[in-house]
């Protein structure tokens, strides 16, 4: 058995458990997805060659704009939601269709020989309606269809089939303050796929992105600095505390109708980079907001009430136009380059991301909305949960959306990551190896093996380990699922860990001894920092009921699936 090492990261340190884990190596796949235009408005663009410079997407593609407009006028941009369909404000937005197409690709230096490249696109395009509105009239909760998908790969990677990547499926996405983005399958009898709710959530948010515009009137060539919060929005994922962030927003121009069209459009830029949290993005975007052609603001002529009141009149506002609409257009191209570790970190991976996103809305009323609303599901595993498949097709398991891929093993084995404000979740998955010695098999998937050397390596460490409870699961649900299941509990202590005024806290620990009917051994080994961690062993426990050998295909039977595990009486666990 070889050494292995958990990561539970805090605020201010980094703290190392140790455990047994078969020797395996970890599967290099940096896939990222893509989408599809809507009726030719999206073009492909070429990477950029320089990754500390992204290309300028779609530079030519203004072209087709109508006439530029004065550059003294200012623009108030303003694109606001409703979730019912009102023919006398056509401004307001309700239901549309969207097109996408993503392109990622990698290369990845190897220390002898070419390098290594991976090549991946998909094109979707799906339709959206609003379900509810936040007080300022933005969509807070959102129905979407996909309609077509195309996903195409150069990886050897098993293919989705049954049914493909994104077909059949309609979900209900919710945003609320302060929360992780929460994302409804509302396809019944079909799996919710983790590689579907990474494309999703991985991918702007169109009602959210209204945020990006500049909030006070802008002249075309006006230049401002963007927030980082804004701009984590527009590139998907969280962003580090670089001091070094510089991130410029630009109205490049504003153009009339072009020929045969009634909307005027703005051309926003927004450049910068940036440092995520796998490594740094260099970036490049244009967005494109389509209006209505307005007359600018002319200056309020006094009245005789104000004149022989002495009340000075109000400043006019004269050249501020108010274009009230919608963005109908983001091209985006970002650049990543890391370290790959080898060749004493001179080798490099480069990711070249380029994203085209197209909005059409239906012009005046549409004789109704064909995608109902349905009522919002209950947050539970049938319908929040994903399915992640092993590559290899050794296994596939549902997990809850909060814990996310954080490595993939060769031989089966997945790390499930979560992180919330004030710690970490992590979650451990392997498969153990067959061998040709049948004895060293036995012993690595003999639970009492499996306790002593991880007390064998906490106390090499030194390490202040608390052990708790350890046996089998007595639960009628493992009977039935004609699972055994053996629990070592336990909980690491550092330095103050019970200091009320320190900032170290327990890191609690469930180590589990899977075993199948059919002469196969799951090891699992869950971490969190939550006290009381009841709540999370119980999320890690339904997890492992829902692991299944083999590939995941064709739908699954919702009703079949076995119950989640209950938090014991009297736990005082969180709220979920």
């Amino acid at each position: 058995m070889g050494e292995f090492r958990i990561r539970a990261w805090g605020r201010s340190r980094q703290i190392l458990l140790f455990g047994a884990r078969h020797e395996s190596r970890a599967v290099a796949v940096a896939v990222v997805l893509a989408a599809s235009s809507l009726c030719g408005l999206a073009r492909a663009q070429s990477p950029a060659a320089d990754p500390a410079t992204a290309a300028d997407p779609a530079r030519d593609a203004d072209s087709n704009l109508g006439e530029t407009q004065p550059i003294s006028l200012r623009y108030k941009f303003v694109e606001q939601y409703s979730d019912v369909l009102d023919p006398t404000h056509p401004e307001l937005l309700t239901q549309y269709q969207v097109g996408s197409r993503e392109k990622v690709k990698m290369m990845r230096e190897r220390p002898q020989g070419a390098p290594e490249r991976v090549e991946t696109s998909l094109h979707t395009i799906y339709t959206e309606r609003v379900g509810k509105l936040s007080p300022k009239k933005t969509a807070s909760e959102v129905v979407r269809r996909y309609d077509k998908s195309q996903f195409t790969t150069t990886l050897s990677n098993r293919q989705y089939q049954k049914p493909g990547l994104l077909e059949d499926l309609s979900i209900l996405y919710r945003l609320a303050p302060g929360k992780p983005v929460r994302v409804f399958n509302l396809s019944e009898g079909r799996r919710f796929r983790q590689f579907e709710f990474d494309r999703i959530t991985r991918n702007p948010f169109l009602p959210l992105l209204a945020m990006y515009l500049p909030m006070q009137p802008r002249r075309v060539g006006d230049i401002w600095d963007v927030p980082r919060a804004m701009t984590s929005l527009l590139i998907s994922e969280p962003l580090i505390d670089d001091p070094d962030y510089k991130v410029e927003g630009e109205l490049v121009e504003v153009r009339g109708a072009a020929p045969g069209a009634t909307s005027m459009t703005a051309v926003v830029s927004l450049k910068g980079q940036v440092v995520a949290t796998e490594g740094p993005i260099a970036f490049n975007a244009r967005v494109h907001f389509l209006f209505s052609p307005v007359t600018p603001a002319p200056a309020p002529a006094a009245t005789p009430e104000t004149a022989s009141s002495g009340t000075p009149a109000r400043k006019p506002r004269e050249g501020i136009v108010e274009a009230r609409g919608y963005i109908s257009e983001i091209r985006l191209t970002e650049v990543r380059s890391v370290s790959t570790g080898e060749g004493e970190g001179r080798l490099k991976q480069t990711t070249t991301r380029e994203l085209v996103v197209a909005r059409r809305v239906p012009a005046g009323d549409t004789g109704g909305l064909p995608l109902a609303v349905p009522d919002a599901p209950a947050d539970e595993p049938a319908y929040t949960w994903v399915t992640y498949d092993d590559p290899e097709g050794a296994f596939h398991v549902a997990h809850p959306q909060e814990l996310q891929v954080n490595q993939s093993y060769a031989g089966g084995g997945v790390d499930l990551l979560g992180s919330r404000p004030n710690g970490y979740d992590l979650v451990q998955l392997n498969l153990v190896p067959k061998t040709d010695d049948p004895a060293h098999d036995r012993l690595a998937t003999d639970p009492m093996e499996q306790k002593k050397a991880l007390m064998d390596q906490w106390k090499a460490q030194g390490q202040n380990v608390i052990l708790g409870p350890s046996g089998w699961l007595k639960e009628p649900v493992w009977a039935q699922l004609n699972l055994k299941v053996y629990r070592i509990e336990a909980a690491l202590k550092p330095e103050d860990a019970d200091d009320p005024g320190g900032k170290a806290g327990r890191v609690y620990l469930d180590y589990y001894v899977v075993q199948f009917a059919r002469n196969e051994t799951l090891i699992v080994m869950a971490t969190t920092t939550q006290d009381p961690h009841l709540q999370f062993r119980a999320q890690v426990e339904t997890t492992i009921q829902k692991f299944l050998l083999g590939p995941s295909e064709g739908p699954a039977a919702v009703a079949a699936e076995p119950a989640a595990v209950p938090i014991p009486a009297g736990s005082q666990a969180p709220p979920r």
